[in-house]
């Protein structure tokens, strides 16, 4: 759900040159998680398969709950796609609603229908249903970009400068 590739064998190990630490701690997010912010701030990486050996004593700390929870905290934290499917979900229904309404104008015409208002009810229902999800979707998305800009992250990462005699 976050876009990003992760490599569930690596996890937080890894060998780091100075800038990029220093381009993460320059990173002023409440939830620090350190896989996502490695890879935001965009150096070079490479890696060295390691076989792993099995736990050979006690049991991860971590329950599916905090699993569970850690999960949400980095989706919420790293992208905006489950407000993007918000918005998608409620132009679907909306449509589905749609085109419902148009297949009852025709069964309304044919004489089908026999309890007259339900299937307009239920239909204005759907497509309002619709319409108000794909309005929470779009202010979600407003809100997430409010979101972005508050972490006040750099703009720019500076990896390298040249010919240039003091510090940025």
């Amino acid at each position: 759900m976050t876009d990003l590739k992760q490599d569930s064998t690596i996890a937080n190990f890894g060998i780091y040159h100075r800038k990029a630490i220093q381009a993460v701690c320059t990173m002023q997010d409440r939830l620090r998680y350190f896989p996502s912010m490695i890879q935001w701030v965009g150096f070079k990486k490479t890696s060295i398969p390691v076989e792993h050996d099995a736990r050979t004593c006690g049991k991860s700390s971590y329950s599916f709950r905090r699993l569970a929870r850690l999960s949400l905290d980095v989706i919420l934290a790293s992208s905006d796609k489950p407000l993007r499917l918000t918005v998608k979900l409620g132009i679907l229904i909306a449509l589905l609603a749609f085109v419902y309404a148009i297949l009852n104008v025709f069964r309304y015409f044919s004489g089908e229908i026999e309890v007259m208002g339900w299937t307009s009810l239920i239909i204005s229902i759907w497509f309002l249903a619709g319409i108000i999800i794909v309005l929470i979707g779009i202010v979600g998305l407003y809100i997430g970009k409010i979101f972005d800009s508050v972490k006040n992250r750099p703009t720019f990462i500076i990896r390298e400068t040249v010919n240039i005699d003091h510090k940025l």
